[in-house]
């Protein structure tokens, strides 16, 4: 773990460059492009994980060099895209002068006001999976625990899924509400969440009937995991579909500014809910209530954002 950290560490100023420059190029008009930053890295990043651990033989820090050089091939192609192929966004040399710093700050605080929502729902995931650890743990130890583990490692990529919609439908809908043209608005807010139904659902069943192929890849042949698995990875997956039309209905609060809102909805099915399910549910229904609490505090929140929207209309 000091090894992959170590190397891994060469790596996370590039990451946030990356991240950075894949949203501005998408603004500017070059979809394409930045789903070609995308690719690239990953399936440079794919290559050298193999070359690395296994003809070389450098383990897991060739794993953590490998994500380095990854994201620095990214960081380069954002460098090229800024150099020679921007469309509309310039840089300029920073100032210094009073307002110019205050303005910067000015600045700097709204982005952080509107975007903390999407900071609180990264975090909610580091909440889930260490209050559901504990529960898990506590009722059904070390097997419990192994077989909860692969319900975290699909979740973040779930969150993805519904994020690149969220992140998506945000420029388009936060441009035209300035236009105040509403009907672009609510044909990309109708469309965004047709494909947040269709994807959360697709994925809530490809995981509910793969389940013992998924769980045979994280678990191996452990049996007493698979056991505990099978049974509830199918009742987990249930909360794909319903969590990936919170984050959906969430980002549209942040594209329209509300950022206080779009904050509250996600501190609710990230921490509010969460923890009385895990607390509460195990013991009303059993074991059954360890998987059912992620699913149900989703389908909580999703009940009160909906009366949220029925009364905005």
């Amino acid at each position: 773990m000091v090894d992959y950290l170590r190397y891994a560490s060469f790596g996370l100023i590039g990451s946030a460059i990356l991240y950075v420059g894949l949203f501005i190029i998408r603004l500017d008009g070059s979809p394409q492009y930045a789903m070609l930053t995308n690719v690239i890295p990953a399936c440079v990043n794919i290559f050298l994980d193999w070359y690395f651990v296994f003809p070389l033989q450098m383990g897991i820090k060739g794993a953590a060099l490998a994500t380095s050089i990854s994201e620095g091939i990214g960081v380069i192609m954002v460098v090229i895209y800024f150099a020679r192929l921007r469309k509309t966004v310039n840089l300029y040399l920073p100032k210094f002068s009073s307002k110019a710093i205050r303005l910067t700050m000015r600045n700097v605080g709204y982005m952080v006001k509107v975007g903390f929502p999407t900071f609180v729902g990264e975090t909610a995931q580091t909440c889930m999976m260490i209050v559901g650890n504990f529960m898990f743990m506590n009722r059904l130890h070390e097997d419990g625990v192994a077989a909860f583990s692969v319900a975290c490692y699909l979740f973040p990529l779930v969150f993805m899924f519904g994020n690149a919609i969220a992140q998506s439908q945000l420029p388009i809908i936060s441009y035209n509400h300035g236009l105040g043209d509403t009907a672009r608005v609510r044909k990309t807010f109708r469309f965004s969440m047709s494909l947040a139904i269709c994807c959360g659902l697709v994925i809530t069943l490809a995981v509910a009937m793969l389940s013992p192929t998924i769980l045979q890849l994280f678990l191996g042949n452990q049996q007493g995991p698979l056991v505990i698995g099978m049974h509830g990875l199918p009742i987990f997956s249930m909360s794909f579909v319903l969590f990936t039309l919170n984050v959906v209905l969430i980002g549209y609060l942040q594209s329209l500014e509300k950022a206080r809102m779009a904050t509250f909805f996600m501190l609710l099915r990230g921490y509010i809910f969460i923890l009385p399910c895990f607390l509460l549910l195990p013991a009303l229904v059993g074991n059954d209530g360890l998987w059912l609490a992620v699913p149900v505090s989703e389908a909580l929140a999703l009940v009160v954002i909906s009366m949220y929207y029925l009364r905005k209309k």
